[in-house]
């Protein structure tokens, strides 16, 4: 609730000049976060996410990974300002793509393996008719999103507007970043996943 709230807040008090450097911080705080969840969920070990388990979790990947989604949120809300039904259908296509990039980094723990298209393809042909339920949840996630960012855009100012769709975006890739976490847990010999918890 708390980063929620720091997601929603900062925006709203935040100089229009220095809107897309606070953009990328809040979602790497948001991505972050979600990585967290992810590992956690994928252990297996569902315990409050302490400071703690903050600094023992946190690693070049964790960082590295909040990055990139820092970066393709950031980019999505650039875009959709200039071209938004360009902007729509990336969001589309990136609820496909995002869980096997997710899953794909958590098992080759590196970043890097994003790049080969082939590990992406592995993710989703070992899973087949399993991986549908996620994209599903996903899907939901944005069309809710997008559903009520709609509905208040006229009536909200630009900045209270950032704040909210900062803080429902976060909160659904904590949610599907925690499912993804899930179907790692429960999948993991065929998916070859390491569990490092009971």
């Amino acid at each position: 609730m708390f980063l929620l709230v720091l997601l929603f807040a900062v925006p709203v008090f935040t100089p229009s000049t220095a809107t897309i450097p606070m953009m990328f911080a809040m979602y790497v705080i948001a991505g972050f976060y979600g990585w967290h969840l992810l590992q956690q969920a994928a252990t297996g070990i569902l315990t409050d996410l302490s400071t703690n388990s903050f600094r023992q979790q946190s690693g070049k990947l964790a960082i590295k990974v909040a990055s990139l989604l820092a970066a393709i949120f950031v980019s999505l809300n650039v875009l959709a300002v200039k071209m938004s039904v360009l902007a729509h259908g990336l969001n589309i296509v990136l609820v496909f793509i995002l869980p096997a990039i997710l899953m794909t980094i958590a098992i080759e723990k590196q970043i890097s393996a994003v790049m080969q298209l082939s590990q992406l393809h592995l993710i989703v042909s070992k899973l087949r008719f399993l991986y549908v339920p996620v994209v599903l949840a996903s899907l939901l996630l944005l069309s809710i999103t997008t559903a009520i960012t709609t509905l208040l855009a006229d009536v909200l100012s630009g900045q209270v507007m950032q704040g909210l769709k900062q803080a429902l975006y976060s909160y659904g890739l904590w949610v599907m970043m925690s499912v993804v976490g899930y179907v790692l847990f429960e999948f993991h010999q065929l998916l070859d996943f390491e569990i490092l918890g009971k």
